[in-house]
């Protein structure tokens, strides 16, 4: 656990430069200073800065701390569908089933993230809700993690700050997720959506942040260990996850949710989520547990759980 002291301040919002709050070693507190003058302060990166764009502030190693609260758009159009057709446009099959279910090999199903999953049916502890009123979710907050509303979602972020791998001068943090709309859902069925956007979540997660600097040596490959059919909110869903190898550090555990919005006919949205792929990241079923949690804000059913 980090020592007390002054940190990049992880619920900061806005495009203006964050000051740095007090960390009194167990919690963050209400005492703030005024950002630093130009050259004077540390840049946030990784699920800091995913966070802070499109979810939360916080430091998210992997994941800088800014890429999970913004939620790393950076007002991209998705790519075309290059003529592919699909029955499933925007509608997968009513009886399609919540999630691919892991083969003996593990590589169709659930990737076991370092060997430290959790028994089936055994769930972590719900310590509160974080709503986003943007989107019309009320997102849970596991145990470990910590929540925040922000202007495009909602952001979770997972255990201590850290110094990034490949950037020292930047922080991270273990784990991060946030929510947004998708800006250009296009004519792409839910499994193209999640392939477009799946690279976008890896990138502004444990790629390159929005300061250019690439906190983990950037993205030297990746593969995919999961994809399937998934309820959010009571809505149809796709889900693609990826374990990603970085030119310096863990490596990370990384996936995109695309679920069409509960509120807005027509709109998408994106649940996206990024994990440092070691001991001190949070268990790969946190991803589960959170997109199974995620309910209406007006009071709607969540997701049906494996």
């Amino acid at each position: 656990m980090a020592t007390p002291g002054w940190y990049p301040d992880p619920w900061h919002e806005g495009g203006g430069p964050a000051g740095h709050r007090w960390w009194d070693g167990t919690t963050w507190t209400e005492h703030v200073q005024a950002p630093q003058p130009p050259g004077g302060g540390k840049r946030r990166r990784g699920l800091v800065v995913g966070l802070i764009a499109g979810a939360l502030v916080l430091i998210a190693g992997g994941v800088t701390a800014a890429v999970v609260l913004t939620g790393g758009d950076g007002g991209r159009k998705a790519p075309s569908a290059h003529g592919l057709a699909s029955p499933d446009r925007h509608a997968p099959s009513p009886s399609a089933s919540h999630r691919a279910q892991p083969s003996p090999s593990g590589s169709a199903g659930e990737d076991r993230h370092s060997g430290r999953s959790r028994p089936p049916g055994q769930r972590p502890a719900v310590t509160g809700h974080v709503g986003d009123t943007v989107n019309g979710l009320r997102v849970p907050v596991l145990r470990g993690w910590r929540g925040t509303s922000t202007r495009t979602g909602a952001g979770l972020g997972y255990g201590t700050v850290y110094h990034c791998p490949a950037v020292p001068a930047d922080y991270c943090l273990p784990g991060g997720a946030y929510t947004r709309v998708i800006a250009h859902p296009g004519d792409l069925t839910l499994k193209e959506l999640a392939q477009a956007e799946i690279g976008e979540v890896a990138q502004s997660t444990y790629g390159t942040n929005t300061s250019g600097q690439k906190d983990y040596g950037g993205i030297t490959g990746h593969r995919r260990t999961a994809a399937g059919t998934v309820t959010v909110a009571g809505r149809k869903g796709y889900f693609i996850r990826w374990k990603v190898s970085t030119g310096k550090g863990p490596g990370a555990v990384v996936e995109a949710v695309v679920f069409p919005s509960p509120r807005v006919q027509g709109r998408y949205l994106l649940l996206g989520f990024g994990f440092d792929d070691n001991s001190t990241g949070p268990s790969v079923t946190d991803m589960q547990w959170i997109t199974d949690g995620i309910e209406r804000l007006d009071g709607g059913r969540s997701g049906t759980s494996a």
